[in-house]
């Protein structure tokens, strides 16, 4: 007697089930929505120069200092130019020096990102923190041209003799990054709201 395959019985879609048709449709619908936010060129909503004005105005009323300028930094555009590139690079500055020293910013940051920042210190009158960093690149440039990796260089820049004690001082750096770039973008508030 020749044996019958046992063939399953097909299973039966629940009610919460999506039919294929369903499942399309609701990938589709990904799909689309994932090509508009992609085709955004920033994740930051566009604001008019009015709205972002009273917005930057309302963020230097907090009552702390690096409370403000976090909402400053929040409004303004990652590709500003002026002072809006000035406030990016400073708070940038601001940020990797207060959690590990000035020396950080070399192996943080590549050669014209730094050249911005140094740019940014001397645009909101940082002039310690400027100074030092000088002298941490000097130290830095030697070892890259040396043939040093850009980590390895920023390791000696902070160790080295002539510059040891300078991420030692990165609490007063902080200091005056934040005291001035507060100032700063006090003095230019109708710059700060331009543009997207």
């Amino acid at each position: 007697m020749a044996s019958k395959k046992a063939h399953p019985e097909p299973r039966k879609r629940r009610k919460t089930e999506q039919t294929e048709a369903e499942l399309m449709a609701e990938l589709k619908r990904l799909m689309e929505s994932a090509a508009a936010l992609m085709a955004e060129p920033s994740t930051r909503p566009r604001m008019s120069r009015t709205k972002r004005l009273a917005r930057l105005k309302k963020a230097l009323s907090a009552k702390d200092a690096f409370d403000s300028l976090t909402k400053i930094r929040e409004l303004v555009p990652d590709e500003g130019v002026g002072a809006q590139q000035v406030v990016v690079y400073g708070f940038a500055c601001l940020l990797e020096t207060s959690s590990a020293g000035l020396s950080i910013l070399f192996d943080r940051f590549d050669d014209d990102e730094l050249a911005k920042i140094m740019a940014a210190l001397e645009s909101i009158g940082a002039t310690s923190t400027l100074r030092d960093l000088r002298e941490l690149q000097a130290v830095f440039a030697r070892a890259v041209g040396e043939g040093r990796a850009r980590f390895d260089a920023s390791e000696l820049a902070a160790g080295h003799s002539a510059t040891r004690g300078i991420d030692g001082k990165s609490e007063a750096h902080a200091q005056e990054m934040q005291d001035r770039l507060l100032e700063f973008c006090k003095e230019h508030l109708e710059e700060l709201a331009a543009g997207q």
